[in-house]
């Protein structure tokens, strides 16, 4: 389910912010492996949710904000 990635990347991005990169890591590659396991499955969510959760990821390890447009 998507609020599983988005709790994993929530978590890695506090611990990325205490300073705690390893756990931080292991966070965001559970949250990735989530997503993963969502797309293929099939596990009905929607799509938008599913990249709303990578984008999450990836804006903490770019450290900068991006956008999606549906």
């Amino acid at each position: 389910f998507p609020e599983f990635a988005a709790a994993h990347s929530n978590l890695a991005s506090v611990l990325q912010q205490q300073g705690k990169l390893n756990e931080a890591l292991m966070h965001y590659k559970e949250a990735i492996r989530q997503v993963s396991v969502i797309l293929q499955c099939g596990i009905p969510t929607s799509f938008v949710d599913v990249c709303n959760v990578v984008l999450l990821i990836l804006e903490e390890l770019l450290c900068q904000p991006l956008h999606f447009a549906v």
